[in-house]
């Protein structure tokens, strides 16, 4: 094992080997040998939790140093083994030289090292208290004399002394390995051959060619599938351009119907005080009142006679006082029966007074757009 993580081997690929070994039904036990600085913290935790729940047991040996979280994952073999020259080197989890973590990724930091001192208690037999402080006093060395004394490992491999007789690979990768285990290179067999025949849907025994061609069946697949994704995506953005370019013109026609609409009230007016229904000094308020309703102020221009300016401001001058003592007693019902259009024309010179008098007519508020 190399770097963890970065240029080195991945947690995710480290946990695929295992899965692809766990499923070749011909292996009893699988043995991971570390040389390695380490690296990632989350690399390293997938390695240690795809080690300890391997169907197959996991024995883990050291063949040269196993530091930092290397040494982590070593420590979660079922048996866990050191060469004589190796070394373990473990200290506190961290984030790399100035890399500022987010309280979530601060989070993470502290649940890895909860789990790292979680596991040194049980190995070491120390206090939480104790295994904090060795982890955060810097980095620990431990000789493989001293990983044994502390707990670490269960098993001291010694071969100094024979390795440098030994001639072939083979030779020194069993010096190496616990002495119960023999090198066997893994090959895939006939069995696993049957089975990636049948995920293939070839027959099996099929000629080299054969696989080869439902592989690549498989990649164009892929390859298609990936060119239809963009291609349909390509399609959305341009079907999203389109909806915002709607929505733009629909906000333009709503701006000018606005704009169209306060144009037809602001001449309605101009109209209704030239033909002497409103006096122009009452201009504004009646524009600002039917701004949004201009059916309504057509409807009370067309009710009120030219020339009434003289009817209106005997009608609404100070909300009413200088009208006659009949129309005084007059009620509101009274007015909207029986003359309906002096009530228009009052309404058009003070609207305030005529809500005021169908409030107390009625004990409820005038509706907005009365004359609507």
């Amino acid at each position: 094992m190399s770097e963890i993580g970065g240029n080195g081997i991945g947690g995710q690929e480290f946990a695929d080997h295992l899965t692809f070994l766990n499923q070749t039904g011909d292996i009893d036990l699988i043995d991971v040998l570390i040389n390695s600085p380490g690296g990632s913290v989350q690399d390293g935790l997938s390695m240690f939790w795809a080690i300890l729940k391997s169907p197959i047991p996991v024995n883990t040996t050291i063949i040269g140093d196993a530091a930092s979280m290397a040494g982590m994952v070593a420590l979660a073999g079922k048996k866990v083994s050191i060469v004589d020259f190796g070394k373990i080197m473990l200290h506190a989890p961290g984030f790399p030289e100035g890399f500022n973590p987010d309280e979530q990724q601060q989070k993470g930091l502290d649940a890895a090292m909860d789990q790292i001192v979680t596991l040194l208690m049980a190995r070491m037999k120390k206090t939480d208290t104790a295994i904090r402080k060795m982890l955060s006093d810097g980095d620990t060395w431990f000789s493989a004399k001293e990983a044994k004394a502390a707990g670490l490992v269960d098993e001291v491999i010694k071969v100094s002394e024979e390795i440098g007789a030994a001639t072939e690979f083979t030779q020194i990768v069993a010096l190496l390995n616990p002495k119960e285990i023999t090198y066997t290179p893994v090959i895939i067999n006939s069995i696993t051959m049957k089975d990636l025949a049948k995920l293939l849907n070839i027959n099996a025994g099929s000629e080299e060619s054969l696989y080869i061609e439902a592989v690549q069946a498989i990649l164009d697949g892929q390859k298609t599938a990936k060119e239809d994704l963009a291609t349909a995506n390509d399609k959305l953005t341009k079907s999203d351009e389109i909806v915002t370019a709607q929505k733009l013109k629909i906000e333009e026609f709503e701006a000018k119907a606005v704009t169209f609409e306060q144009e037809q009230v602001d001449k309605t007016v101009d109209k209704m005080v030239e033909d002497g229904k409103l006096k122009k000094d009452k201009s504004d308020d009646i524009k600002a009142h039917y701004k949004s309703d201009i059916v309504g102020l057509q409807l009370l221009s067309d009710n009120i006679p030219k020339k009434s300016v003289d009817i209106i401001a005997q009608l609404a001058q100070n909300g009413g006082s200088q009208m006659t003592e009949d129309e005084q007693k007059r009620t509101f019902r009274d007015w909207e029966e029986k003359h309906p259009k002096d009530l228009q024309a009052w309404y058009a010179k003070d609207p305030k007074a005529v809500e005021a008098s169908y409030e107390k007519e009625y004990k409820v508020k005038m509706r907005e757009n009365y004359y609507g």
